[in-house]
């Protein structure tokens, strides 16, 4: 029931004795839950330490990192080290096209510099998708299954060590 000033009051239970009501502090970052369960970003927002790494792997340590570890195929590997290598092979793919396009004049299909380029970085990047399966705790096999490859590349790691390796530090 309202009161005569208008002002809202909290809803009586059915035992009909009256709860005051808890006031959420605006700013303050609250926990998500979803089903139950708590967002993973909610624990990094929260500050609280849920054993992987805290910050990004910025795009030029992701590139050297991966040129580093050429044929290393043991270990693991975050999604940013492996979504940076990604889009590092994409964009100079391209621009190495459009560059030998417009300088030869060179039709599609004989592109000579982007082909040298996705032969160098083949196996670097198979690396690091074989490193990629091992931080989700899966062997790099299962790079060899359709479209469960990709839910497991945007997976989150595990955050515990396990028998690939210890948790990747980004660093």
């Amino acid at each position: 029931m309202q009161p005569q000033d208008g002002t809202p009051q909290p809803m009586e239970p059915m035992t009909g004795t009256t709860q005051p009501m808890q006031p959420m502090m605006m700013g303050t970052p609250q926990p998500m839950v979803v089903g139950g369960l708590q967002s993973p970003w909610s624990a990094a927002v929260m500050g609280v330490h849920t054993g992987r790494p805290t910050k990004q792997m910025s795009f030029i340590t992701a590139v050297t990192t991966c040129f580093q570890k050429y044929a290393t195929f043991d270990g693991r590997a975050t999604r940013s080290e492996y979504w940076w290598f990604v889009l590092f092979t994409i964009i100079t793919s391209t621009l190495l096209d459009i560059v030998e396009i417009s300088v030869t004049g060179n039709s599609p299909e004989q592109l000579i510099m982007s082909g040298l380029f996705s032969l160098a970085t083949f196996l670097p990047g198979l690396a690091a998708a074989v490193r990629r399966m091992h931080d989700v705790g899966k062997s790099g096999w299962f790079l060899l299954i359709p479209f469960y490859n990709l839910v497991l590349l945007l997976t989150d790691g595990e955050s515990v060590v396990n028998q690939y390796g210890a948790i990747p530090t980004n660093e």
